[in-house]
């Protein structure tokens, strides 16, 4: 099983690639100010993450594929939330209109990845980056740059040790 994972944020979306239980990839898509108004940042960061899909789609079946992206935080209010909330939608359209399945998608809370990680689900970023890199062995040595990179392989991390959570939960759901 593929694991492509996702930590979306305007200022860097951190995304990682699992193989089974190794780490094989991560990378950031950062965009500026500068880049534009917020759809124009948008688009970059989905061009970013369907070219690393399309590389994976390469060497695996699509149904051999999960994405575990981050959900929004039930805390979060305002207008952070709101282009959150945009920048989430449009990956999932971009995804799906690219062929991906929304069946093998996994939205994943932060505070169950984290609590997953770290055993706090309200973990600071440091406390993030310091789980990845001891675990991973990533280098990251608690620089705040890799934050976006150290969700995403948290993320992953999740997802590959829990693929049929989403499913879980939705059967749960339709049970009440």
């Amino acid at each position: 099983m593929i694991v492509l994972a996702i930590d979306q944020s305007f200022t860097g979306t951190g995304i990682a690639v699992f193989a089974g239980e190794t780490l094989r990839f991560y990378y950031q898509v950062s965009t500026k100010k500068t880049d534009g108004v917020k759809l124009r940042r948008q688009q970059i960061i989905e061009n970013g993450i369907i070219k690393i899909y399309k590389k994976i789609l390469l060497q695996c079946p699509i149904s051999n594929l999960l994405i575990g992206i981050e959900d929004l935080a039930y805390g979060a209010v305002g207008k952070t939330k709101i282009d959150l909330a945009k920048l989430l939608g449009g990956i999932l359209s971009r995804l799906m209109h690219e062929g991906f399945p929304p069946e093998n998608l996994r939205p994943i809370s932060p505070s169950k990845w984290k609590k997953f990680l770290t055993t706090q689900g309200n973990a600071r970023k440091k406390e993030v980056i310091d789980a990845i890199d001891l675990k991973f062995k990533t280098g990251f040595q608690g620089k705040l740059k890799y934050n976006n990179i150290a969700d995403a392989i948290g993320i992953g991390h999740y997802v590959q040790q829990h693929p049929d959570v989403f499913i879980k939960e939705v059967e749960e759901k339709e049970d009440a």
